[in-house]
């Protein structure tokens, strides 16, 4: 049910709400069975996509694997047991809309169940679930007889509509407001065919893929070019290896259908950050899809994830350059300890060189040369740097990247820390460079730290709720107007820039440089350490070439996150997360904290929990019409 009291799934939040709707139902499995493959039925104007292959199968492997392990642990009984209270809860709106609960779903998907958002036509949007029901046919119909019952019963009009020689239960549902001529009209159609239950709010769209199930002619989505792209480049890696989860978005169609039913009063003014990236170029990504599974192939979970953007690129689209190289050796400064470490290639220049178009268009309403005009300012204006920022900056950066992150303790909402560092060709230069643009900043001072010169942001005024400009899709897409920046928080408020190592570091605290700019002896590295040994071990395996890869202890990066849920501070954090959250699902006013979605008071201590979280890694390659990335967590065996 939508925040309006909606009789589906929120269309604005497909992916997530999808995910979440597929594992319930994954709780109430039969036996497997298979009916025509989702991608066969569904339309070639499907937008977001999420399909378990098999539900039972998905069961079984998921409590196979060290959290599932651990949410079957007595100790997690009172949370497991709260949680389920909590999603009851959330649930009690659509079993009064919709008419039926979580229990009236148990033991009717046997097989594949898919979401899908689909966009029929210009301005149009439709949710769709499919579910293979074999053996369960029965169950399948009586329990959309309990659901046609309570809707009546809620003031929806029952009608039936013939689809062929099938009938199709259609519900007209009240509106949400009587006296609202502007709400558009609702539907909810039910129908099972064969073996195969039919959920969706389109008419339409039902006739469709009963068209497709008998056999007829029609475009479809396994004959999109996009998806068959990710889906076979997926395959190509997986061999044999049949995948328990597969997700596809077509990501500019995904976030203009789900805006769709947003209503109008409700959408932001100004431009749309959607078409600023439309206008750069950036629709050359054409779709994003993947493959997840628990306790397979030798890892507690493992995905794939392909991004079809076959070129050619224009305007900013261009800035995305990330070669591929074989040295990935951590470097010497990085200590052992830290709990996340990711490291890959960029075109710094190139990226630098396909800015201005966006910053046009972003700053300058569109006109050419705004940006051009910034970079003169900066090199001629007397009040200014005076730095010529391409040849006394940019020129001097060379393309390898590394983030590192950790935390201190005890757990704060201030415990995060990040470090950027850029590989650098001149030491001196750069240094000469960061003088030039920070001495004159009154945001910024000056420390001196072992005859090495710092430059910290002095610390500001924070805001009572952190947060930052983002888009995510999934969302209604920020405006312009409201994404600008104005009032937002800086990314790192209390940044620490220094120039050692050959590196160009920036930090997201004074303290956590200090940590990475003291000497150590090489077995004090993180190159040392066994379990990254193990890591980096696994990605060689796959292929010496990549334009990244990341290594993480998932006990330590989570750690930050689990102590503040179940101190009910979340909405608090100044973690990078945290700032996400607050953007997506704050309260929208300045001040007023989000309410933390899940209660947490039921969570045991970190140290019961951190022993069934194993470390991880992933990689990413850049190929000739897009990026593969692959990822995996070790399972027990194998840590």
């Amino acid at each position: 049910m939508d925040d309006r009291g909606g009789y589906l799934v929120p269309h604005q939040r497909f992916g997530a709400c999808g995910t979440a709707l597929l594992l319930v139902i994954a709780v109430l499995v039969s036996s497997s069975s298979a009916v025509a493959p989702s991608e066969t039925l569904l339309p070639d104007s499907t937008k977001g996509y999420l399909s378990v292959t098999d539900m039972k199968t998905l069961v079984d492997h998921w409590n196979q694997t060290q959290i599932g392990k651990l949410m079957r642990d007595p100790i997690m009984e009172a949370f497991r047991k709260d949680l389920e209270r909590q999603f009851e809860q959330q649930w009690m709106g659509a079993r009064d809309k919709l008419g039926f609960s979580i229990d009236d779903l148990r033991g009717i998907p046997a097989g594949e169940v898919a979401v899908a958002l689909i966009q029929p036509g210009p301005d149009r949007a439709a949710v769709i679930l499919l579910a293979d029901v074999t053996g369960n046919q029965e169950k399948a119909e009586e329990m959309l007889k309990q659901v046609g019952e309570n809707l009546i019963r809620q003031g929806a009009a029952k009608k039936a509509e013939k689809a062929g020689d099938t009938t199709l239960e259609v519900f007209d549902l009240p509106k949400h407001d009587p006296k609202d001529d502007a709400e558009p009209k609702r539907q909810a159609v039910y129908v099972v065919k064969g073996d195969l239950l039919i959920v969706a709010d389109s008419v339409a769209v039902v006739r469709s893929v009963l068209d497709r199930l008998d056999g007829k002619s029609g475009a479809r989505l396994a004959d999109l070019a996009a998806f068959q792209a990710v889906m076979e480049r997926c395959k190509k890696d997986a061999g044999d290896a049949v995948p328990q989860i597969r997700w596809f978005l077509d990501p500019f169609g995904y976030i203009d259908t789900a805006r769709t039913y947003v209503p109008e009063r409700d959408r932001p003014r100004g431009k749309r950050m959607l078409d600023t990236l439309r206008n750069q170029g950036f629709e050359a990504i054409q779709g994003i899809g993947g493959q997840v599974s628990f306790a397979a192939e030798g890892y507690e979970l493992i995905h794939r994830t392909a991004v079809h953007a076959p070129p050619p690129y224009e305007k900013s689209m261009r800035m995305l350059v990330f070669p591929n190289h074989a040295d990935f050796a951590p470097q010497p400064w990085v200590p052992r300890d830290i709990a996340t470490y990711m490291t890959g290639y960029v075109d710094i220049a190139n990226a630098f060189d396909n800015f201005g178009p966006m910053f046009d268009e972003l700053f300058g309403e569109g006109e050419p040369g705004v940006w051009d005009d910034v970079l003169e300012g900066l090199e001629k204006d007397k009040h200014g740097p005076q730095i010529n920022l391409k040849k006394e900056l940019i020129s001097q950066l060379e393309n390898q990247v590394t983030v590192v992150t950790d935390y201190e303790l005890p757990i704060t909402t201030s415990s995060e820390r990040i470090l950027i560092a850029i590989k650098v060709r001149d030491e001196l230069a750069v240094a000469k460079a960061l003088e030039k643009m920070l001495k004159a900043d009154e945001t910024v001072q000056m420390r001196v730290l072992a005859d090495r010169i710092i430059w910290e942001a002095v610390p500001q005024e924070k805001p009572q709720v952190p947060s930052i400009s983002l888009i995510m899709p999934g969302e209604e897409p920020i405006s312009e107007d409201e994404s600008s920046g104005a009032g937002a928080e800086p990314v790192f408020p209390n940044a620490a820039i220094t120039v050692a190592n050959g590196q160009l570091y920036v930090s997201s605290h004074l303290d956590f440089l200090v940590k990475i700019l003291q000497d150590r002896e090489e077995r004090e590295t993180l190159g040392a350490t066994v379990d990254f040994q193990v890591i980096g071990e696994k990605v060689e395996s796959f292929g010496s070439q990549r334009c990244a890869w990341v290594f993480s202890r998932t006990d330590q990066e989570y750690r930050a996150t689990y102590e503040l849920i179940r101190t009910g501070k979340m909405p608090e954090s100044e973690t990078m997360l945290g700032r996400v959250l607050n953007t997506l699902f704050g309260a929208g006013k300045k001040g007023v904290l989000r309410q933390q979605e899940i209660d947490g008071s039921k969570l045991p201590e970190f140290d019961v929990v951190r022993r069934h979280l194993g470390t991880a890694g992933s990689f990413g390659v850049s190929e000739q019409d897009g990026w593969f990335l692959k990822g995996f967590m070790l399972s027990e065996e194998t840590k």
